[in-house]
Parts: C-alpha cells; sequence; structure tokens
C-alpha cells in the first residue's frame, strides 16, 4: 500500500492479463503542466486485469517520479482527468465517473459501488489539484525537487561515507589481528624443557589456581569474566598475578583473545589521520601498522605452551607445578613464601569479606585512607588466626556499623563504615593479643564462594581447611624442608680463595662477577652499593622502586607495559633472594642483574639515551642513597 492507501500491483512473467470491464480513459487537463500531464498519464497507464482481479499497473506509484509535497494520486489527478464510462457517481451524478485514486478504481473492478463522491465533487481533491495548478506552484515545486535532490545526494554521500568507514575498520582490525599474532603467537611444544619452566611460589600458584579453576583450558577464557570464583580475592592481585605468569612463561596469551585485551600505541583515530584522507580505499590501504604497547591481563585468553596441544599443555604443567609446589619438594625459602602467600591470602580474603557485608548492610566501601591502617591489622590478625575467625570479627564490626546507621540515621553513612574499620582494629588487636580467646570460626559463605587462588593453596597444597587452620599450627606439620637450593648468586670460590671467609661483604662482592653484573654501568651501580652498605636501607629503597609503576600511571585497568614488566621482574628477583637468603641488600644485588636483560633502548625526561635495564639501575640506585629521606619521586 501507498501513503494513499493504494494498492499497486507489477505484472509478472506468470500473469495472465484481461481487459476490465469498467475499462478507464485519460485525458489531459486543461491548463496542466507537460510535466504534470506525463506524471498522470504513467499513473493511470492499466496494463490490465490479473486472473485474482486485481489491476496491474505498468509501473508503482514510486516509479512514476519525486513527491512534490502531496500525495501521488493528487498530483496525477492535477495533470489529467481519469474517466470510466457508463459508471454514475452516487454525489454528483456526474457521468463518466472520475475515480480519484487507484484505490478507488480497483474497489470498483472488483465488484464493489463507486465511490461515494468523485473527483469531480470532492471539495478536498479540488482544493488540492487548485494548489497544485497555481502558477506559483510551478516555481516551489521546482525548489522543493531542489532541496529533494540535495537530500538525496547528501543520503547517497553518507551511504558512501558508511561504505568506506566500514571498509577502514575492516582493514584496521585485519592490521590490528596481524600485530596480535606478531606480538603473542601461539606456539606449543611437544618437548618442554622443565627445568626452565619456574618462578617464585606465588607465580606457580597462581598459574596453577589459573588452570585448575578456570572454565576451560583451551585457551583458559578472560579472568576477569569468570563467573564464579576470581582467580585472586581482589582484581589488582589477580592483573598483577596474570601479568607476572606471563613473564616468567608458564602461561602464554592466546593470540585469538579479544583485539581490545592489547594496548594500542595509537588509536584507529590517530591512524587514520596519519594515512592519505584522498578517498576511503586510499585511506584503509595506507594505515599505519598497529603498535602493541601491552595487554589489559584480566581481557586477555591464556594458554599453556608446554605441550603439543592447549588441553594436553595444560595437564602436563599442572602437573609440573603440583610436583615444585609440593610442601615436601620445597627448601626453607619456599616452604616460608608458601606460609606467607597463605597469610596473604587470608588477610586479603578478610577485606573482601569485610566490603561485602558492608555493601550488602547498604554502606559504603572504606575509605582509601583507611584501607593501609585496615590492611595492616589484617596483615598481623591473618598471622594467628584463621580465616574463619577473621570472617568472624569482619562480620561482627559490619552488623556494629549497620546498628549504629539505624540510631543515627541522620550521620553520613561514610562514617557509619569509618566505625566499622574502628571496631575491626580494637577486635583486630584483642584477637591478636590474646590467642587464646576463642572465636567461632565463620563458615565460608556460598554468596561469596573464596577465591581460586585460595583454595588452591589451602585446599591443594596444604591440605587443610582455610576456614580452620591456622599459620602456626600449618607451619608445624609441614614436612621437613629438602636441602637449600644453590645460591644463585654463588660463584664458586673456595673459603681459602675469598679474602673474607664470611660476612655479607664476600657474597655481596662476589655477586658483581655473575652475568648482568659485570656489566658497566650496572656493575659500577653495584659497586657503589657496596661501597656505601652502612648507608642504604634495601627494604625502602625497593618500596620505592616499585613505585615507577604508579608514577607512570599503570593500575590494574591499564596493559602491563615493558617498563612496568622490567619493573615487576626486578622486583621479584629481590623478593625471591630475601626469600631464600634472609639479606635484603643481597636481594638489592639481585635487582640490579636482572636489570641487564632488559635491553630495549629507552630515553628519559632529560634527552638521556640507554637501555631500559641501566635506566631502572641508576632508579635503583638513586633510591638507595635516598632511602632515608620522603617523597622521593623517580626521574622520568
Amino acid at each position: 500500500m501507498t501513503s494513499s492507501g493504494e494498492t499497486v500491483n507489477q505484472a509478472g512473467p506468470e500473469h495472465k492479463l484481461s481487459e476490465p470491464d469498467f475499462p478507464v480513459t485519460v485525458r489531459p487537463r486543461n491548463g496542466s503542466h507537460e510535466e504534470l500531464v506525463e506524471m498522470g498519464l504513467r499513473y493511470w497507464d492499466l496494463l490490465g486485469v490479473a486472473e485474482d482481479g486485481r489491476p496491474v499497473w505498468a509501473v508503482t506509484t514510486r516509479q512514476i517520479g519525486p513527491d512534490p509535497g502531496t500525495q501521488p494520486h493528487m498530483t496525477a489527478l492535477a495533470g489529467v482527468i481519469a474517466e470510466v464510462p457508463n459508471v454514475v457517481c452516487r454525489t454528483c451524478a456526474t457521468t463518466p465517473w472520475q475515480p480519484a485514486s487507484r484505490a478507488a478504481f480497483e474497489s470498483l473492478i472488483r465488484g464493489g459501488a463507486p465511490g461515494r463522491t468523485c473527483a469531480a465533487c470532492d471539495a478536498t481533491v479540488q482544493r488540492a489539484v487548485a494548489y497544485i495548478l497555481d502558477p506559483s506552484w510551478a516555481g516551489q515545486r521546482k525548489f522543493e525537487a531542489t532541496q529533494r535532490a540535495q537530500r538525496e545526494q547528501e543520503r547517497q554521500q553518507q551511504r558512501l561515507d558508511q561504505a568506506g568507514n566500514a571498509r577502514v575498520n575492516q582493514r584496521w582490525a585485519e592490521l590490528r589481528r596481524e600485530a596480535i599474532e606478531n606480538f603473542a603467537p601461539l606456539k606449543l611444544s611437544g618437548a618442554p624443557e622443565w627445568s626452565e619452566v619456574t618462578a617464585n611460589v606465588e607465580t606457580e600458584a597462581v598459574a596453577l589456581a589459573c588452570i585448575r579453576h578456570a572454565p576451560a583450558t583451551d585457551p583458559i577464557p578472560p579472568i576477569g569474566s569468570w563467573a564464579i570464583s576470581p582467580l585472586t580475592p581482589n582484581n589488582d592481585w589477580s592483573n598483577s598475578a596474570a601479568a607476572s605468569f606471563w613473564r616468567a612463561g608458564l602461561l602464554a596469551v592466546d593470540p585469538k583473545s579479544d583485539a581490545s585485551s592489547f594496548g594500542l600505541k595509537f588509536s584507529l583515530k590517530e591512524a587514520s589521520e596519519a594515512a592519505d584522507r584522498s578517498t576511503w580505499e586510499q585511506m584503509a590501504a595506507t594505515l599505519p601498522d598497529p603498535i602493541i604497547t601491552g595487554i589489559y591481563p584480566l581481557e586477555t585468553s591464556w594458554y599453556s605452551p608446554h605441550g603439543p596441544t592447549m588441553q594436553t599443555a595444560a595437564s602436563w604443567l599442572d602437573n609440573h607445578l603440583a610436583e615444585r609446589l609440593n610442601p615436601a619438594s620445597m627448601d626453607v625459602g619456599r616452604q616460608q613464601a608458601l606460609l606467607d602467600l597463605a597469610a596473604r591470602l587470608i588477610a586479603a580474603e578478610t577485606i573482601r569479606y569485610l566490603e561485602f557485608q558492608l555493601d550488602t548492610l547498604n554502606l559504603p566501601p572504606v575509605a582509601d585512607n583507611h584501607r593501609p591502617r585496615l590492611e595492616q591489622l589484617v596483615e598481623r590478625l591473618s598471622k594467628q588466626r584463621s580465616l574463619g575467625e577473621t570472617y568472624h570479627i569482619a562480620w561482627q564490626c559490619a552488623r556494629a556499623a549497620a546498628a549504629a546507621a539505624q540510631t543515627n540515621p541522620r550521620a553520613p553513612r561514610e562514617n557509619m563504615t569509618t566505625h566499622a574499620v574502628n571496631q575491626f582494629e580494637q577486635r583486630a588487636q584483642d584477637a591478636v593479643a590474646n590467642p587464646g580467646q576463642e572465636l567461632k570460626p565463620w563458615r565460608e559463605d556460598n554468596r561469596l564462594p573464596l577465591s581460586a587462588l585460595t583454595k588452591l593453596v589451602f585446599y591443594g597444597l596444604l591440605n587443610v581447611q582455610p576456614m580452620h587452620a591456622r599459620l602456626p599450627a600449618i607451619a608445624d606439620t609441614l614436612p621437613e624442608p629438602i636441602a637449600d637450593l644453590p645460591d644463585p648468586l654463588d660463584t664458586g670460590l673456595d673459603e681459602d680463595e675469598q679474602e673474607s671467609p664470611t660476612g655479607q661483604e664476600v657474597k655481596l662482592r662476589d655477586a658483581v662477577t655473575i652475568p648482568g653484573l659485570a656489566v658497566s654501568p650496572i656493575a659500577s651501580a653495584v659497586q657503589e652499593i657496596l661501597d656505601n652498605m652502612a648507608l642504604i636501607d634495601p627494604e625502602a629503597t625497593m618500596v620505592k622502586f616499585r613505585s615507577i609503576g604508579d608514577t607512570l600511571d599503570v593500575h590494574a585497568d591499564g596493559p602491563v607495559t615493558p617498563l612496568r614488566g622490567a619493573v615487576d621482574a626486578m622486583t621479584a628477583a629481590c623478593q625471591d633472594v630475601v626469600a631464600a637468603t634472609g639479606d635484603a641488600l643481597l636481594g638489592l644485588v639481585a635487582a640490579c642483574a636482572t636489570a641487564n636483560a632488559f635491553m630495549t633502548p629507552y630515553t628519559d625526561s632529560s634527552g638521556t639515551e640507554c637501555t631500559m635495564g641501566v635506566y631502572l639501575t641508576e632508579q635503583l640506585v638513586t633510591f638507595a642513597f635516598d632511602s632515608q629521606r620522603e617523597n622521593v619521586q623517580p626521574r622520568l
């Protein structure tokens, strides 16, 4: 149906047409424009009647010509007079009857009576025809036709722009996928070198938890999309942990990961501005290649590269990591690292549960300025109490805050959360000071399942119930550690060959000879540390050094960049050595040794060119000598 209610029928090759019982004759209207007459003749061009009684017209109303602002049948009536002989109008008794539209004529030939009025007596039709035939209308029609042509041209250009833009987007997606596959190619190995598939305890545990608790392993879906249990108790931890097992080579990035999970040096908008914009096709052809700057670990898919297929590789890696993480196969340093990880999990799960309870009770989250105090309290509590007991305290504090909110409805709700933190502080101190005080262990809340890493460490590695086990008791039940692994900084010198038979000075001096430190200027940086040992606070130095990543504005919602990766690797090396030796200064030297692996060219803010490893070593030394001062900012 057209806008006027007319039925349009076009003849097809299968139609058998006949002459209508009521033929229609058409004659030009006196004083009408030639163009209107032509349009009217085309409007009333009847080919015949189909077998089902429908009139078949030569063209549809849309094919007749542009609509000048009136309905098509009105335009036709202004050009011609259509008549049906031997039919009388029921209103004006005009003979022959003048149908006002195709629809009126079709009704007649289908057996209906003529319309109540005809074109000759319908006042609305006459006014419309008079308006169209007015001399000024021709100019108006030309103006409107020009406007319609412009609008059609604009629509055509819009369609071309949409098609061109789609082509540019498609080409960018193709280039981006190629860049991703070059950045993270699929690599599977039929014979892994298991001696090289190692990392610190936490990184190995996270990788194993990822394999065992992921919805699938071919590949592992993005960690941030897991619906039941998260990988770790909070996203920041999951983000850094995933980055760690990626850099350690335990799990690899699936090249079929969503393109949005990879950071780009420049966007499509910036790329299109750099391309040849003469035509859409030229723009698509001259787009610069995307440059991948890093990944968003929580949005990336993962797989194990240590096997012939993803599933087999995941199974092999599971067995390998399970053996390495078996407390019976650990030395004392790795056993202590496992206990430290368990304590950290208790603390993080407690904070997660407290925030869950606050949210359930419609209270705001813990304020940022109160979080360090809360974390410090939970850390002390986790070393003496079970997770079920810390849940108990967190639940009591949240309920106390909710009760205070009901008692003081006009008080800001942020104050109630502060009250919960204050309550936690008091109860945690009491629980630490009185280890014999009984606290009923809470059960795991089904609304907040424990993280995958928590389940793995307690159930899978330590073989204890996380809600009831305390760390001192867990430590007492650990098997005897194996003999200490060789010191990675041992140079192999006999005691009589050393200038001093014992002492920190010997280890540090010999450390300079290991690969990575016998390279200037890194070697000179370590020598500077050796010459000023008494002035250095290694722990404070590494804390400040780790803050470089924060200064670069790299957080859990940002991609893992090469510079941040180097910072993390140096920090991990320091932590591993400290865990194995208990010597923080030796850990500082290990961080310097690790820096030599990062040979990427780097230019600092002053324009000095060096490698990334040298730059970070210089920063580390700067922090070492400023470790007694506060608010030290890295040179960027």
